[in-house]
């Protein structure tokens, strides 16, 4: 990143975020990332860094109209299409171990929020049964369609 200084407290301001998303048990120590949105740049964290520890090495710029990307990084490929579709400046992508067990769940569709501090944010988080969804075939309509729904993308 060109500036040392901005480096540095965005390097902080992830590492805190970091740090208490494995507190809370959010994410297990290579799991998850994070980006910003800077203008027409995303700072992502490189793939299977631990974000409770992360070190300047594990934050990368790119612009969001990069066509080469490390090979397998589907996580840029998601965070640029939701950066393109909406007006979201951050995104936090984890793997919460009681999500994960409740989208298992036999015939679940969707995870019901019960403690009012979360379903301020969501209230209804959609199980999504497709085969993959990630991948370079028009990631933006899988955001539009799947993930953010109609009154969400703009």
């Amino acid at each position: 990143m060109p500036n040392q200084q901005l480096s540095r407290i965005l390097l902080k301001e992830f590492r805190e975020v970091g740090r208490q998303m494995f507190a809370d048990g959010l994410i297990s120590s290579f799991d998850g990332n994070m980006s910003i949105r800077r203008g027409e740049r995303i700072v992502i964290t490189r793939r299977s860094a631990m974000l409770h520890g992360l070190e300047e090495t594990d934050l990368i710029e790119m612009p969001m109209d990069a066509t080469a990307h490390p090979p397998g990084w589907n996580e840029f490929i998601v965070h640029n299409a939701i950066y393109r579709t909406t007006t979201a400046l951050a995104i936090i992508y984890a793997h919460p171990p009681t999500a994960l067990a409740l989208s298992l769940s036999p015939g679940s569709h969707e995870i019901v929020s019960w403690e009012p501090e979360s379903a301020l944010l969501a209230r209804n988080v959609p199980i999504l049964d497709v085969e993959k969804v990630v991948g370079p075939k028009n990631p933006i309509r899988i955001c539009k369609t799947h993930i953010l729904g109609p009154r969400r993308a703009r």
